[in-house]
């Protein structure tokens, strides 16, 4: 009897260990009867009615090769049974370990945030497995998503408004984690940049008319020497919802804040 390889992915439960046969006795012979005389007998031996057991493999359920063994495999006494299990492997493969991106949203003229995602194909509950006496056994899985990702997702570049596509980055497996493959899901995952709100309150009552001359300052800015100074750049405008667009401060002044004063009368 040899045994034949197997294989099974990681997080999944062990397959039957099969093997081959040979000098099983199939055919018809012949016997003498208790009168002295020739009567044909036919034998039909199966691995299934001379063989009970099974084989049992190195003990072990992470990626890798692990030997199978003779296990509890026997036969019947009509058999001298001969186990060959040189060579013979159970192969552990890599499960899939997917991270599919999500959408994301920011505000023009802040910072990216961070660019989440959720993970899938985790083998977390009970498979069974093989120990090297061919028996049965649980084993338990329980693996975490913390610090299973290193790294962080991309996205198509740019900074004005619109959607940008994500992009799988440099994100990676931390090591070690041989026991998956990833996969990094982005489609159809955007990040998208609105427009920045004017800081005049859209719900104003007051009529473009009737509103008072308002400039653009550039707030608190600091010259190169480190003092404080405060000017109207860009003129003035009516209603103040377009200031935001228009402070062109001197070169030698560096914005710290920024905001909508009323002109003094």
């Amino acid at each position: 009897m040899n045994a034949s390889n197997a294989t099974k992915t990681y997080g999944t439960s062990d397959p039957t260990l099969a093997y081959t046969t040979a000098g099983l006795v199939n055919g018809t012979v012949q016997s003498r009867d208790a009168n002295g005389n020739l009567v044909n007998v036919t034998l039909a031996d199966t691995a299934a009615n001379t063989l009970t057991g099974s084989l049992g493999r190195q003990s072990g359920e992470g990626v890798g090769n692990y030997a199978l063994t003779n296990g509890s495999l026997a036969s019947t006494s009509n058999y001298a049974l001969t186990i060959n299990t040189t060579d013979a492997y159970e192969s552990i493969t890599p499960a899939v370990l997917t991270a599919t991106a999500s959408n994301a949203t920011k505000i023009h003229g802040t910072a990216d945030p961070v660019l989440d995602y959720t993970i899938s194909g985790l083998a977390n509950g009970t498979v069974q497995s093989r120990d090297e006496n061919g028996n049965l056994v649980n084993v338990t899985l329980n693996d975490s998503a913390e610090n299973m990702l290193t790294g962080s997702l991309g996205r198509q570049s740019g900074e004005g408004v619109g959607s940008y596509a994500i992009a799988a980055g440099n994100l990676a497996l931390s090591l070690p984690k041989a026991n998956y493959q990833l996969m990094v899901d982005t489609a159809g995952a955007m990040l998208t940049i609105t427009p920045e709100k004017s800081r005049q309150s859209a719900n104003s009552t007051v009529p473009p008319e009737q509103a008072p001359a308002l400039a653009c300052f550039a707030d608190h800015a600091r010259d190169t020497n480190g003092a404080a100074n405060e000017k109207p750049v860009a003129g003035t405008l009516q209603g103040g919802f377009a200031c935001m667009k228009q402070w062109d401060h001197p070169m030698d002044m560096k914005v710290v804040s920024t905001g909508i004063r009323q002109l003094q009368q």
